[in-house]
């Protein structure tokens, strides 16, 4: 994760994007700077410190009113969540912890689980437990509701669990938190509340353990690509990119929505295209543009190009409609 500026922060219409670091402040200070910085974005904890002078952390910190995205870096700590601070600062709220880099391990009653990169944990504020995580630990964590857990789980929300994010649907949903981290400074609240939802939701696909638990999600996601290329189409800055982020998922997310039917993003826009095209050249209200002019307005290279995929598509010219 790169290492982020100190002390800025960007806004949009109630989605926040906020940096850290304790080179903030004087190295005797640090890691009290970090256990005040950290049980603000969370709630009351406990830490212990393996080397409290000069202690090194940055954060990035995304959030709405209703998800909460943290990555950081930082050196060697344990951070506790205790009985006493669960009474007098409740919490119901669930974590999600992505390893990215290094290792970290939860301990709740007596048990401990060890994590890593592919290897995430599910945790709530309100049992009592402990995070540790080495020095140079580069991880995500992802604040959601309990009520989005309690309303999708006819067993109501788990305890702490660990999840297999290294194939398969975790890794989706693995690369689902990474994609929602690196697009920070291009999402808007609705889009980052909508992506979290996503990944709240798969994430409980895997808790239901359903032989095929993306199958349905994919499909939606591909009618809503479907849709969304369709009616922008006319759109010459369209491409893979810009749709992903449109919808809220990342480029992978959709690429494997659309292999299900055979089809890539890009051959996706070309067919919109191709399609719009064709009423266009039918009549109104474009019946006094050129070929060429409609080739290029929806972002055809050259008449020559958009002839041969017109060619290829209809089995005709686009002249011979015209």
């Amino acid at each position: 994760m790169a290492e982020p500026p100190s002390a800025m922060t960007r806004s949009s219409h109630e989605y926040l994007v906020e940096r850290s670091t304790t080179r903030e402040v004087p190295p005797s200070q640090r890691a009290e700077y970090w256990t005040e910085l950290v049980s603000g974005f969370h709630c009351r904890m406990r830490f212990e410190f393996a080397q409290r002078g000069n202690f090194d952390g940055t954060t990035v910190r995304q959030r709405t009113r209703n998800y909460q995205l943290v990555g950081w870096r930082s050196d060697e700590d344990t951070i506790g969540r205790t009985a006493h601070g669960i009474r007098t600062d409740p919490d119901d709220d669930y974590r999600l912890i992505f390893p990215v880099r290094g290792t970290m391990a939860l301990r709740h009653a007596g048990v401990e689980t060890g994590l890593r990169p592919g290897r995430a944990g599910l945790a709530p504020m309100s049992v009592p437990l402990q995070i540790w995580q080495g020095g140079g630990t580069e991880a995500f964590v992802l604040t959601a509701p309990r009520c989005e857990f309690d309303r999708r789980l006819p067993d109501g929300a788990p305890r702490v669990t660990a999840l297999d994010v290294s194939s398969g649907l975790g890794r989706l949903v693995g690369d689902l938190a990474v994609g929602l981290f690196e697009e920070r400074d291009a999402l808007d609240r609705r889009q980052f509340d909508a992506v979290s939802d996503r990944l709240v939701e798969l994430v409980c696909l895997m808790l239901l353990g359903e032989d095929r638990p993306g199958n349905e999600t994919l499909a939606d996601l591909e009618r809503t690509l479907r849709r969304y290329a369709r009616e922008h189409a006319g759109d010459r800055e369209l491409n893979p990119h810009t749709m992903a982020r449109a919808v809220g998922w990342s480029l992978r997310q959709i690429q494997l929505a659309l292999k299900q039917s055979g089809i890539t993003p890009t051959a996706l826009i070309r067919e919109e295209r191709l399609l719009l095209a064709r009423d266009r050249l039918r009549g109104l209200p474009h019946e006094r543009e050129s070929i060429t002019d409609i080739a290029l307005q929806l972002g055809f290279s050259s008449t020559g190009a958009f002839s041969t995929a017109f060619r290829e598509r209809f089995g005709m010219r686009p002249r011979d409609i015209r």
